[in-house]
């Protein structure tokens, strides 16, 4: 359940960052996450949250 879950966190943070990004764009901060999440070891969830958090500060 707990992975039920966090999937659908993600699911939900790439849905906001493709409402308030270009898709070409969005599309480009989704496979940075997930590559960034790979080297640093952060969560996936965790980098997309902050990459959100960035889009809405308009950094």
């Amino acid at each position: 359940m707990r992975k039920e879950n966090e999937m659908m966190e993600i699911s939900m943070y790439m849905a906001k960052i493709y409402s308030v990004a270009e898709p070409d764009r969005a599309k480009k901060i989704i496979e940075c996450a997930k590559k960034e999440s790979k080297t640093t070891g952060l969560s996936y969830k965790e980098i997309l949250s902050d990459e959100f958090i960035k889009l809405l500060g308009g950094n």
